[in-house]
């Protein structure tokens, strides 16, 4: 099933007033428009894709429940999103995640299994618990209604900055940017931004299928990688690193 500007329309209908219309803010340091995701529902704009796909299940969906795979945001959104819409929420994570992110996926109501020792393993007892369990898996990227709600924020963008000509958006699965990408239908170019030591988004193309991974679109720009200018905004989305990480980063450890 492919993903249409009109889908993206619709899911806007679907999260109005549900979820936040983050902020842009221009910025005189790096010369460019931010797109604030990181004041989105749950610290990202995994809310807006979680909460579309959810809205969609049909009463006997809902009773089955939904199972999903990952150790950071879309964790915690598909949990928050399962809490608005009242259904039971099966979280697959392994061995070895943030102890944060485990808590906050908790602290929206869903159930953790902690017990595989590692990503693959962990992805596979979730396609066994949808044989077993009829639970309905919400993928983290390769979903089209999770695309058209995650592409509901470049809606907002083109609202918000009217000479935009570039995006900057990290990869990462792809979700984000495929449904950027078809929201913007043709009116500004946008590029992919991915880590050298992660390059998944590329190697995933190559490789005919997906790999998750994560990405900083403002550090591309920093780097010198994009040119900035006013009709440049860049995705910014949080969550990914610990506070810890975060200060050991900011001591130059």
């Amino acid at each position: 099933m492919t993903v249409s500007r009109d889908d993206v329309d619709q899911a806007r209908a679907v999260l109005a007033g549900r979820v936040h219309r983050t902020p842009s803010f221009g910025s005189r340091a790096i010369g460019v428009s931010l797109k604030a995701e990181l004041f989105q529902k749950t610290g990202s704009f995994k809310a807006r894709g979680a909460l579309n796909r959810l809205a969609a299940l049909t009463p006997e969906e809902r009773e089955r429940g939904v199972v999903t795979w990952s150790a950071g945001n879309h964790a915690q959104a598909v949990a928050w999103a399962a809490a608005q819409e009242g259904v039971d929420c099966l979280v697959q994570m392994w061995e070895g995640v943030s102890p944060l992110k485990v808590e906050a996926t908790r602290g929206y109501g869903a159930t953790v299994d902690l017990s595989p020792p590692d990503p693959a393993a962990a992805y596979d007892r979730v396609l066994a618990i949808v044989a077993e369990q009829g639970r309905v898996f919400v993928h983290p990227h390769s979903d089209p209604l999770v695309v058209a709600g995650h592409g509901t924020l470049a809606l907002e963008l083109l609202e918000d900055v009217p000479e935009l000509e570039v995006v900057v958006v990290g990869t990462g699965g792809g979700g984000l940017i495929s449904g950027i990408v078809t929201a913007l239908d043709g009116r500004a170019r946008v590029v992919g931004i991915a880590p050298e030591r992660a390059q998944a988004f590329p190697a995933a193309l190559a490789a005919g299928h997906s790999e998750p991974a994560g990405a900083a679109a403002v550090g591309a720009i920093l780097a010198g990688k994009v040119e900035a200018g006013r009709g440049v905004a860049a995705i910014v989305s949080g969550g990914n690193v610990e506070p810890q990480q975060a200060a050991a980063i900011l001591r130059g450890q």
